[in-house]
């Protein structure tokens, strides 16, 4: 007997984009939307909505020195790492994921296309706080070979970037073309 192959419209499709400075605010939004333990973990104490309009305040200050690169799932914020520029040609990575979508390699993905974006962009160097209860984002950089240094019972992580690359400017359009493919079949799936 033949069954019917049913298609399930409830995995996950992530695509990724940069904010424009324009829409910065949505990422104060998407913040404040979180729970106190993500937040907790995301900045390393708790937070209020004002700790995150004093955040907010900074960046906008010089908003130039600070990315945002976002995964959804569908038109939902899954994910989105803070790419803020550091003294001497580096970056400095935040990563949040929201609980619904951890362990499903969100996390990756952003350190991924973060990564390569950096590169490509002439970055140097690498830096990532991780609080020593944030076990997270110790593993994404282990999976990612990024050595973990110990520092006052936390850890960080600081490597030197490569140059770009024609390998890591073609990953860039690859995901790119990947993101564009993801939206239009998302829509289509949902129309």
């Amino acid at each position: 007997m033949l069954r019917p192959h049913i298609i399930s419209l409830n995995t996950i499709m992530i695509s990724t984009m940069f904010l424009p400075r324009s829409e910065y605010d949505l990422y104060k939004l998407w913040l404040k939307q979180q729970d106190p333990e993500t937040l907790r973990m995301y900045f390393g104490v708790n937070v209020t909505g004002g700790y995150i309009d004093q955040v907010m305040a900074r960046i906008e200050v010089d908003p130039s020195k600070h990315h945002f690169l976002v995964a959804f799932d569908h038109d939902r914020w899954i994910g989105v790492v803070h790419i803020a520029d550091i003294p001497n040609g580096g970056a400095e990575f935040g990563f949040m994921v929201d609980p619904d979508h951890r362990q499903q390699g969100v996390a990756d993905r952003l350190m991924d296309e973060a990564t390569t974006w950096c590169r490509n962009r002439g970055y140097t160097k690498l830096f990532l706080h991780c609080l020593s209860r944030n076990e997270p984002i110790k593993k994404l950089c282990i999976r990612h070979g990024l050595e973990i240094h110990n520092v006052d019972g936390d850890a960080e992580v600081e490597i030197e970037l490569p140059p770009p690359s024609l390998f890591t400017l073609g990953k860039e359009v690859s995901s790119a073309q990947r993101n564009l493919f993801t939206l239009m079949l998302g829509k289509a799936l949902h129309s």
